[in-house]
Parts: structure tokens; C-alpha cells; sequence
């Protein structure tokens, strides 16, 4: 019975993966791929993979001519594209990659003999609709979740950081520091992955410690050397300049754009002439410098602090909007469709309910589209419902599930908050949507006596250091 039960779950997690495959590999089909460029990240990532080709160093390559050491950009995702031969070659592996972060997540609950909630994980995860759009886009957000759940894979298996607890924390840093150079974001890793080996009551104190500690050396080292190469180059002792550009172009600008009651687009064009770069141009290699970060980031805590109500009004907008906004326009790109619209999203600005009709009536153009629009939205709606009741779970289930649980979900929603401003954009939320999806499944189907048997039998036969 047993055999047939598992054979099943098997069959059922083959056929979801498979089908999820084939949903992200069918758009490298079309002849038209303009719909993979996001501007203006696509481009520059391109000509940064171009100059690492064309021996420029991590400089862009711009009309046969080498750019100015990168300081904005990080290295991670461009060195990833200059691997690859073509275009279609990146959109088939990202397809590949995000296959597997979702493997990885199942392959975890499976490990528990959770087979139902690792059958719900994969269809949670392999059909989401921002992560199939954003692997059939040039853009960093697929590699940096495939990295982001490998790092979290020592952090979440109790049995490999009992048993193996330097190397699963040299796994988690290594990751965890190549996660910051692919999306900067990442930054709050290096604090994050050591709690798990702190909470691991297998192995001695002493070793707990080691191992967090060696955690975080390691994911904070790869990064630190990345801030070293970018102050020899250009004397900026960061890791990219971009977290400055957001705050002052969306996050300062958004708070002053609630204020007015006008759009966000109109406040960067006023904020760019207070600054001398306009937002046009502010992405462009020969304005970044040192003496920029600095006056912009100035110019954005005076604002933010003197608009605190408004810029706390943002954040929570823009983190529910990335915790629940559909895809639309990048979506509409991709299947060939009506629906798109142009700027901003709903994050940016006032938001009115003129704005949500607009929105509305422009995504009811398409029939396809809004149909995978209400797929995505169930989907969504069904994920956050199985987290809070995994959280919910908490008190009740052994250890190993509570610090599990507690800690992808807080870990998700940190890298959430921290891309709540008016730069937010639902493709923030791929990277984190296969963790999210194995939280959920666990508060759907997480038998107890499976899980807290298991976790008995398997820890018995290790050793307490």
C-alpha cells in the first residue's frame, strides 16, 4: 500500500513538473523575443555579458566601446549571460533553473514523507505566473531565486545540520554571498542564514556557534571583496549604487508624489532637476560615482524624514501590492496580447480608484489574459492562505517544523519588505514564490505524526557532537 501510495505521488509530481516545463520553455518558440527585454535592465545586463566577452572587464560594452568600471550593476547575473550563446539558450536554461528551484523545495518535504504537500508545493510553484513570465525574461530574478533556495536548503534540512553542520554552513554562506551579487536585495542574507544553526539542538553549543559563524563570514566575505574591487575602481565602497538611485528616484520621490496627489513619473522629473542627473540618464555607467550616491542619499533622508506618514503609507501599499498584485503587462508581452500598459505600476504614486479601473478595463481587453490573470490571483490567494495556516500550525507541530516554517516565511517577506517602495514589481516576488509554496503546502497537508515520527527516527541515529 505503502509502494502504490508513493508510486502515485511520484507519477503526479513527474506530470506537474513536466507540464510546468513545457508552460516555461513554449514562449523560446515564438519567432519574436522583443517580449524577453525589460528596459532598461535587460540592455544593460546584455552589454555588461559583452564586455566581459570582449575583454572589457566588468565594464559595458556600448556600440563597440568599453564603458567605465560597473559600479551599479553586480556581476552575478552578467557573468551568468556571458556563458550562454544566445538568447534562447538563456530563456531554455532559466526555464531549467526555475524547474529546479521548485525541485529543491519538494524534494525538502518529500525528505519528510509529506508526499501530498510536496505534490501541492510543486503545483504551487511551478505554476506561478510571475516566475514563468520573469524565466522568459533577461533579467536576474530567476537566477537569484535558484540561488536563493539552495541557499536555503542547509537551513532547512535538521538531519544535514546535525550530521554535517561546516559543511551544509558552508553551503548556506557560499550561496547566500553569490545571491547578493546576482540581486543586491540579498544583502539581509548574511544576518539570516546563520539562525538556523543556531537553533540546531543536535550538535553542541560550540558548534552551533562555528557553524553560524562560519555562515556568516562566508555570505558576507563575497560581497565585502565585491565593495573592495568597486572602491579601487571607483573609490565607491559599496556594493552597488542602486539601493541610492531607489531611495531618492522612488522612495523619496513616491513620498512627495503621495503628498501631491500626482503620479510618480511627474515627481522624478522634478526630482531629477533638483539633482543634476535626470532619471532618464540615471542608470547610465559614466554618471555613477561616489560624490552621486552621497547627495542622493542625503537629499532622501531629509525628504523621507520630513514625510514620515507618507513614506510609511508607501511601504505598506507597496508591500501589499507585491504580496498579492497579478502580473499584467509583462504577462500580455509574452502570451502576444491587449492588456499592457505603460510606467508605473499601482505602486507608484496616489493610487485612486480612477487608476484601478483604468487598470481594470485595460486587462479585460484580452479575454486569455484575463483569464490567466484570475488563475494567477487564485493561485496567489491560495499560497498566502497556506502560510498563515502553517504559521498557525506553528505551536502546535515539533521543532524542526516550527524553525522551517518561521524561517523561510519571515525570510520571503524581509526580502518582500525590502522592495516595498515605488520601485516594487510583482516579478520581486518569484525568487521567493517556491519557498512561499512549500510553507503553504505544509499548512495544508502536514500530517504531525509523520513529520514528528520521522524527525524522531532520523535524529535518533545522529550523534550529538
Amino acid at each position: 500500500m505503502e509502494f502504490a501510495e508513493r508510486t502515485h505521488a511520484l507519477a503526479l509530481l513527474a506530470s506537474v513538473v513536466l507540464l510546468g516545463l513545457l508552460f516555461r520553455l513554449a514562449p523560446i518558440f515564438r519567432s519574436d523575443l522583443s517580449f524577453a527585454f525589460h528596459p532598461d535592465d535587460s540592455f544593460e545586463y546584455i552589454e555588461l555579458a559583452a564586455g566581459l566577452r570582449s575583454g572589457c572587464g566588468f565594464a559595458r560594452l556600448e556600440h563597440g566601446v568599453c564603458q567605465k568600471p560597473e559600479i551599479l550593476r553586480t556581476p552575478g547575473y552578467p557573468a551568468f549571460l556571458a556563458l550562454l550563446p544566445n538568447l534562447r539558450a538563456i530563456l531554455a536554461t532559466q526555464a531549467i533553473l526555475g524547474i529546479l528551484s521548485c525541485l529543491i523545495v519538494v524534494s525538502w518535504l518529500w525528505y519528510y514523507d509529506c508526499r501530498t504537500a510536496a505534490v501541492a508545493a510543486s503545483v504551487l510553484a511551478v505554476f506561478d505566473v510571475p516566475s514563468i513570465v520573469m524565466s522568459n525574461s533577461v533579467m536576474s530574478e530567476t537566477l537569484f531565486g535558484f540561488v536563493l533556495v539552495g541557499a536555503m536548503v542547509p537551513c532547512v534540512f535538521e538531519r544535514m545540520r546535525s550530521s554535517r553542520p561546516f559543511l551544509s554552513a558552508a553551503i548556506a554562506g557560499i550561496l547566500g554571498g553569490i545571491a547578493v551579487l546576482i540581486r543586491p536585495i540579498g544583502a539581509i542574507l548574511p544576518f539570516l542564514l546563520p539562525i538556523p544553526f543556531l537553533a540546531t539542538r543536535a550538535i553542541s553549543r560550540r558548534n552551533r556557534i562555528v557553524a553560524a559563524g562560519a555562515t556568516l563570514f562566508l555570505a558576507f566575505v563575497i560581497p565585502f571583496l565585491w565593495s573592495v574591487r568597486n572602491y579601487r575602481v571607483a573609490q565607491f565602497a559599496g556594493i552597488s549604487t542602486v539601493g541610492a538611485i531607489n531611495l531618492y528616484y522612488y522612495r523619496a520621490a513616491n513620498a512627495v508624489a503621495r503628498e501631491q496627489g500626482v503620479l510618480l513619473e511627474d515627481t522624478q522629473k522634478a526630482f531629477g532637476k533638483q539633482l543634476g542627473v535626470t532619471y532618464d540618464h540615471i542608470y547610465d555607467a559614466n554618471v555613477q560615482s561616489d560624490a552621486l550616491i552621497k547627495k542622493m542619499n542625503h537629499l532622501s533622508i531629509g525628504i523621507l524624514k520630513n514625510r514620515w506618514p507618507e513614506a510609511l503609507a508607501m511601504t505598506l501599499q507597496s508591500l501589499i501590492y507585491l504580496a498579492v498584485a497579478p502580473m499584467r503587462s509583462p504577462l500580455a508581452r509574452m502570451l502576444g496580447t491587449k492588456g499592457e500598459s505603460s510606467g508605473i505600476g499601482l505602486s507608484g504614486g496616489a493610487l485612486t480608484f480612477s487608476r484601478i479601473r483604468n487598470v481594470l478595463q485595460r486587462t479585460l481587453e484580452s479575454p486569455g489574459l484575463a483569464f490567466a490573470v484570475v488563475v494567477e490571483v487564485v493561485l496567489t490567494v491560495a499560497v498566502w492562505m497556506g502560510v498563515l495556516l502553517a504559521l498557525v500550525r506553528v505551536r502546535t507541530q515539533p521543532s524542526e517544523y516550527s524553525v522551517s516554517v518561521v524561517f523561510l516565511t519571515a525570510t520571503a517577506l524581509l526580502l518582500l519588505a525590502l522592495a516595498a517602495g515605488g520601485e516594487a514589481d510583482v516579478r520581486f516576488r518569484a525568487p521567493i514564490s517556491p519557498l512561499l509554496a512549500g510553507v503553504a503546502a505544509l499548512g495544508y497537508f502536514a500530517p504531525r505524526s509523520k513529520w514528528a515520527a520521522l524527525t524522531s527516527r532520523r535524529m535518533g541515529t545522529t550523534a550529538v557532537a
